[in-house]
């Protein structure tokens, strides 16, 4: 669902080793060539050269693309230089950089996601909007950025360990073909779950059972936006896991239904793992609908042009809630300085270091790298670059993605989360498939995911 789901990361690094290449000799390269710089940032006579070590998960393919974002840096502040150090893949960087962080090996620059700045908060320098204004980019401003992608990386005292690249709410991906066949209304911003379970059912029945309504995904991050939506909170004020309550109960039993009632197949017991059977359900043909990000479109589109169906793709936002608003939750990554930036540089001016990394982090999330990011395939933080990812889009023909997105991205929530994320989301995937089938009761489910959240990161 989200950036941080294994199946999203995948996807996105398989279309970006096929974009790599032309987006760092094009777009990426314009940028560069385009660049005015003044003079008082292109001189570094009067300052001291640093090179500062940066963190960031990758393919082999994508580097280029990731040194590119680099070297931006450096072509606006010559005396500092960007370098790509550690490239583990994605899975393994959650498992490498909680160790860096508690031996205190971290490289200057980190990659991270908001519904980890629970999580891996301890491992950054965290910043304030006056510090990112008087020692950053000349007209830097946290305006420019989505604030819903801002929130997800504020602590204490509205400090940020973090600035956003990309972002993304989830929405409901649609066969536009199989609805327009069967003369069913198409999504819309106005759609609601009622009408959501009435569609799937119709599409089961006018198919003659051939084509399910909806791949329901047994994931704890659906679920929970599925949670949200419908007005469940899953953290307490003081931020603890609650999902072991009636409420909840019911609306785990909600969200299976459509398995229950055959109006979504049932996923088999390995779907947790493998991440991305819904995925390739809806892809297929198979499956109607299903939920996912906008980091999954090019990846989707990319799939279905090359494979039987060829079917039209469609987008909505998840369908309204008992509150009459779509409230969906809200995921991204970006760049943080790391807490271990002093002890990598020792003798050196801690002022001047922090001010340099300030401007590195808000160079490599600003408008330069966004333009040919949001080509890529992401959906960028800042929302003067949204007309970029809808471009690309629309000349894969998706023409109507700005208004389900626009629509999305007004009543999203961060998406907020323990220090003890990675156990709670393996204890509930380990449960969902047995809930599906009928084998385990959703109040167990969800108390053995309370039970077990395993130990923080």
């Amino acid at each position: 669902m989200r950036p941080g789901r294994q199946k999203s990361r995948d996807a996105r690094q398989r279309l970006r080793s096929k974009l790599a290449a032309i987006a760092a000799t094009t777009a990426l390269a314009a940028t560069v060539t385009s660049t005015a710089l003044p003079a008082s940032q292109a001189s570094a006579a009067t300052n001291t050269p640093v090179t500062l070590s940066w963190e960031m998960w990758v393919s082999p393919s994508t580097i280029p693309f990731w040194e590119h974002d680099a070297s931006l840096v450096h072509s606006m502040y010559p005396w500092i230089t960007v370098k790509l150090t550690e490239e583990p893949s994605y899975s393994d960087y959650w498992v490498r950089l909680p160790v860096q962080i508690s031996s205190n090996t971290e490289p200057d620059l980190v990659a991270t996601q908001n519904l980890r700045t629970s999580s891996y908060q301890a491992g950054f320098l965290p910043v304030s909007t006056s510090q990112l204004n008087s020692e950053g980019t000349s007209g830097f401003s946290l305006s420019a950025f989505d604030q819903g992608a801002v929130n997800g990386y504020k602590v204490s005292g509205g400090r940020l360990i973090a600035l956003p690249y990309d972002f993304g709410p989830l929405l409901m991906f649609y066969n536009k073909t199989v609805f327009e066949k069967y003369h069913i209304p198409l999504p819309s911003n106005n759609w609601t779950w009622p009408q959501f379970y009435k569609d799937i059912a119709t599409i089961q029945k006018k198919s003659d059972g051939a084509i399910y309504g909806y791949a329901d995904d047994p994931f704890f991050d659906e679920f929970l936006t599925f949670a949200t939506d419908m007005g469940g909170h899953y953290l307490t004020p003081g931020g603890a896991l609650k999902v072991n309550t009636p409420q909840f109960a019911n609306l785990l039993k909600e969200y299976v239904a459509p398995v229950k009632n055959g109006l979504a197949p049932l996923p088999p017991s390995t779907a947790s793992v493998t991440g991305s059977w819904d995925l390739q359900q809806w892809e297929s043909g198979a499956a109607a609908t299903y939920i996912d990000g906008p980091w999954d479109l090019l990846p989707d589109i990319a799939a279905v042009k090359a494979g039987i169906e060829h079917f039209q793709i469609g987008l909505a936002p998840l369908p309204n809630g008992p509150s009459g608003k779509s409230s969906t939750l809200l995921s991204g990554s970006g760049f943080g300085i790391s807490k271990d930036l002093y002890k990598n540089h020792p003798g050196v001016n801690k002022a001047q270091l922090l001010s340099d990394a300030i401007k590195a982090i808000e160079v490599m999330t600003g408008p330069k790298f966004e333009k040919a990011n949001a080509a890529s395939g992401d959906f960028p933080a800042r929302t003067a670059d949204f007309p970029y990812f809808y471009h690309t889009l629309s000349t894969l023909g998706i023409t109507n993605a700005a208004s389900p997105m626009d629509y999305a991205l007004k009543d999203a929530v961060p998406y907020n989360a323990t220090n003890k994320w990675a156990g709670t989301e393996d204890a509930f995937n380990s449960q969902i498939v047995g809930v599906m089938q009928g084998s385990i009761k959703p109040m167990s489910a969800l108390t053995y995911t309370e039970d077990n959240q395993g130990t923080p990161a």
